[in-house]
């Protein structure tokens, strides 16, 4: 193997039959890239350590649309290596997801990869 992060990604169709010819076209140009695009996508929320990161984080920092990192991202998160980053609650002392605010002003899950998820989740 070339070092790359490989997941079996045959569990589902890549389109369905009624997708138009470019959401084939996209389906297959993904095959042949999100393996690496995983990789860079993992590689980054690691670098990123606890302060983690949002999907249009992560897209700034390898270089994709925030659409492309947030797919390879889900498969991250399928496959256990990434979780999101929890907080404590104020009000209710209940974990909950972190968000960040995005681009557009409403806000994004935060995405750690899990070691380094902190077990007391203590803050921002």
């Amino acid at each position: 193997m070339n070092g790359q992060l490989a997941l079996d990604m045959t569990a589902g169709p890549l389109y369905r039959p009624t997708d138009p010819d470019t959401s084939r076209d996209a389906a297959v140009l993904a095959l042949e890239t999100a393996e690496t695009l995983r990789d860079r996508c993992l590689q980054a929320l690691r670098a990123a350590g606890e302060h983690g990161l949002t999907d249009f984080e992560t897209a700034e920092i390898v270089g994709r649309q925030q659409t492309s990192t947030g797919k390879r991202r889900l498969e991250l998160e399928r496959a256990g290596l990434v979780a999101p980053r929890l907080v404590i609650d104020p009000q209710t002392l209940a974990l909950i997801p972190d968000r960040r605010p995005t681009p557009s002003g409403a806000t994004a899950i935060v995405w750690v990869a899990v070691e380094h998820q902190r077990a007391n989740a203590g803050g921002h």
